[in-house]
């Protein structure tokens, strides 16, 4: 029963959270995760396509490539990637609504499985 216990905590939660496999591929997502950015579509997609499919962008507006991907950097550094500020559509390409987010990601082992977690906290939410 305790080991269900940190999937029971993630589901759970009211931010968003997503868990990818070592390559950044989305393997699970939360309900909020689902409703909030629609990322339940994109489980199964390689990191290079979610980017391409669901861009990040800096405030400036400024688009985050692979190598400066939230989950990417706690994959390849293995230490937590803290606060990163980002813009993101809220379900791609529906209506252009965009919402500001702080994320931290950090990679992490079960056994001899490695696995990713990100979890973004919602910001405001405006359109285009």
């Amino acid at each position: 029963m305790m080991s269900d216990m940190p999937d029971i905590v993630l589901a759970a939660l009211a931010e968003p959270v997503m868990v990818t496999d070592p390559q950044g591929t989305i393997t699970w997502v939360n309900a909020a995760a689902a409703r909030r950015f629609g990322w339940d579509k994109l489980v199964g997609v390689p990191l290079a396509d979610r980017l391409a499919r669901w861009s990040l962008r800096t405030p400036d507006r400024i688009p985050i490539g692979a190598d400066e991907d939230p989950v990417a950097l706690a994959l390849a550094a293995r230490r937590p990637v803290l606060d990163v500020r980002f813009i993101a559509e809220l379900v791609p390409g529906r209506s252009g609504r965009r919402s500001c987010c702080a994320t931290s990601a950090c990679r992490t082992s079960t056994g001899s499985r490695s696995r990713a977690a990100c979890a973004a906290a919602r910001g405001s939410a405006t359109r285009g």
